[in-house]
């Protein structure tokens, strides 16, 4: 793969949520969402404590590790970031392909996850696109880039549509979107 299809791979879908995020149905109300991540606990593949609940169907043969973090902002409760063992990821730009720019044992990876987010009002759903370099990938430690398409919800987030991103490192980091839910008239 040639370094511009890499960085293709890595842009595109985010030119696509951005383009996606300005359209809303009439029936809906958006929020913008400015949040902050905070330092999780770590759980290995297979030692996750809270199980998914949301929409998407993982396959049951994968396990699936965690990360179980707070956050503040539009956004308050926990976040639960599901993520698969590195057998589920791949590696778009490998340092051994002709005109990489970086040097052995440096690559991009590219990785799904699905995350819930937990708060008083309702859980909201993402299935995420998550990328991260390689010289820095273990799975106690990883600096990341999150860009996730909102699937649905429960509560107050029941119907919602939209997308969440952030850049991650085990210290937290900042979460911005766009949440869209039907109006819900009040009987």
């Amino acid at each position: 793969m040639k370094p511009s299809h890499a960085l293709l791979f890595v842009l595109l879908p985010g030119l696509a949520l951005s383009l996606a995020a300005d359209v809303t149905a009439a029936d809906e109300k958006c929020r913008r969402v400015r949040a902050h991540v905070l330092e999780g606990v770590f759980y290995a593949p297979g030692e996750c404590p809270v199980p998914y609940d949301g929409p998407a169907k993982p396959d049951p043969t994968v396990e699936l590790g965690c990360y179980v973090q707070s956050v503040k902002g539009t956004i308050r409760g926990t976040w639960i970031y599901y993520f698969p063992s590195p057998d589920n990821c791949v590696r778009p730009m490998p340092f051994e392909e002709s005109g990489a720019v970086w040097g052995e044992g440096r690559e991009l990876w590219a990785c799904w996850a699905l995350s819930t987010y937990q708060s008083k009002r309702g859980n909201l759903y993402t299935e995420t696109l998550e990328g991260t370099h390689s010289a820095a990938f273990s799975f106690s430690s990883l600096p990341y880039v999150d860009l996730g398409i909102v699937i649905g919800g429960t509560g107050k987030y029941e119907g919602a549509s939209g997308w969440l991103g952030g850049a991650f490192d085990d210290d937290g980091g900042p979460l911005t979107g766009r949440v869209c839910t039907p109006h819900h008239k009040k009987k």
